[in-house]
């Protein structure tokens, strides 16, 4: 899973793969199962060396279309958002 975040002083988006379950955003929580949520070598037993070793990964079915467009929204594009704006700002668009 990676997490989206906005770097405000360079105008930038970047994302963090996440390590540990309490880095995950709330929100992603409410969607998920907490079993839903593994390492990548639990979801691709594989020997082969990866940067994504360590990192948790969500399990979405197939037949989980929703959930996935869902999670996609949460992980990449509403954190960008969140620092970014204040209420006030938010209520003058």
């Amino acid at each position: 899973m990676g997490i989206s975040y906005c770097i405000e002083h360079q105008k930038r988006v970047k994302r963090k793969r996440v390590t540990n379950i309490e880095d995950i955003p709330e929100e992603v929580l409410k969607i998920l199962n907490p079993s839903e949520i593994v390492r990548y070598e639990e979801a691709v037993p594989s020997i082969s060396p990866s940067s994504h070793r360590g990192k948790l990964v969500a399990l979405v079915g197939e037949n989980q279309p929703d959930v996935m467009a869902l999670l996609f929204v949460l992980e990449r594009i509403r954190p960008t958002f969140r620092s970014s704006t204040s209420e006030s700002d938010a209520m003058d668009a």
